[in-house]
């Protein structure tokens, strides 16, 4: 019995009186969940708030005259900008709401003799800002039943609205999968990275095979990029695999999740996301692989990994949980673009613009970190630190 203490003692040591592990074993997990659902919680509370602060284009059809009455109520709401149209088709209002030209459509079909107003209204509350658009409606209605109460005195609702839902049961489940799956990748990939990247440099250190290789006559850069290289095929190849089990369970996953048998991805879909997969090993790679070189032993390289596998979940984190951004330049953040291209390939809002940008930013930011770690290799001190 006395050995088994004394075997586990030794085992326990090797955690406890190791600050770095105690930090990565016991603080870390806390630290990772803590970030997680407050970046969460601020990311849709900076979504609503930023929608809150947007004007909403609301077009109104029917008679003007019937427009004039109710146009004021509306824009005493604040914020909300209404324009005046013909009538519109359902498809018709979506693909406006989706382009972002009006956030809400509405057809005043007319007043009755008493006041009450009967108006068909549409939004899609799974987009943020026509979501705001329909809060913002619902109270210019309610301001003008207010209005009408006080003018005639009667207590009862003086209007009508028949509201239609734009967002469909496949609309949100679509949604659902777009948040879902640009997570899971980079977790899963940044996972696989972080340990073959910690054994590739930090372990040869940790052996002291490092110093023999550098006793070659091989130059230093070459060594570098070999090993960089080596865990990016590696790293590659985990996400090809990682692609194939995706690829054939996608549709599946959509048809579980509620989604039509005629909503498919196609196959530029799927080349689109093994491209934006392999951009990801590889921005983990680079990552991973400074870690490594600045780490001692493994384990140390685990523990620098770590702060770098926080920062890949927000940034996954972030584009799950935001509207896609239209501007280009966004592309160009590591990691996000990836997350964000891949949620526009599941929500069919996929650009070509946006996926080129993506691979040209991610292809420039491993380049450029494997041209500093061969500048940290020529570095004594990091190159054998013990």
């Amino acid at each position: 019995m006395s050995n088994i203490f004394r075997i586990m003692k030794k085992e326990l040591d090797k955690i406890f009186l190791d600050k770095r592990l105690i930090f990565t074993t016991f603080i870390m997990p806390a630290l990772i969940v803590f970030l997680i659902y407050s970046c969460m919680g601020f990311i849709t509370k900076n979504a609503q708030d930023g929608a809150q602060q947007k004007e909403s284009v609301v077009a109104l059809s029917g008679a003007e005259s019937d427009i004039a009455v109710f146009k004021p109520f509306l824009e005493a709401v604040g914020k909300v900008r209404v324009e005046s149209t013909d009538k519109l088709s359902e498809s018709e209002i979506s693909d406006k709401i989706k382009g972002g030209e009006i956030q809400l459509y509405a057809e005043i079909l007319g007043f009755s003799e008493d006041g009450k107003l009967s108006v068909n209204s549409y939004a899609d509350t799974v987009n943020t800002s026509s979501s705001v658009a329909y809060s913002r409606f619902m109270a210019a209605l309610e301001a003008y039943r207010a209005a009408v109460l006080q003018s005639q005195g009667v207590d009862t609702i003086k209007y009508v609205n028949n509201y239609t839902e734009l967002a469909k049961g496949d609309s949100i489940s679509i949604s659902v999968i777009s948040m879902i799956v640009p997570m899971m990748l980079v977790i899963m990939l940044f996972a696989n990275a972080m340990s073959v990247s910690a054994e590739g440099i930090a372990g040869e250190k940790e052996r002291g095979t490092l110093a023999t290789i550098m006793m070659t006559p091989v130059r230093r850069t070459d060594i570098i990029f070999a090993k960089v290289f080596a865990n990016g095929i590696i790293t590659l190849l985990v996400a090809v695999s990682t692609f194939i089990g995706m690829a054939f369970s996608l549709d599946s996953f959509a048809s579980g999740m509620g989604i039509s048998g005629d909503v498919s991805y196609a196959f530029g879909d799927y080349c689109i996301l093994l491209l934006m997969i392999s951009m990801i090993a590889l921005t983990a790679v680079a990552l991973f692989s400074v870690a490594s070189t600045l780490a001692k032993n493994v384990k140390e390289a685990s523990s620098i990994s770590m702060p770098m596998y926080v920062i890949g979940m927000v940034a996954a984190i972030i584009s799950a949980n935001s509207d896609l951004p239209k501007d280009w330049y966004f592309y160009l953040i590591p990691v996000y673009n990836c997350a964000a291209v891949i949620k526009s390939v599941m929500m069919f809002e996929v650009s070509a613009v946006n996926v080129l940008v993506t691979v040209a930013s991610s292809v420039v930011f491993f380049v450029a970190v494997c041209l500093g770690l061969g500048r940290l290799f020529r570095h004594e001190k990091i190159l054998f630190a013990q």
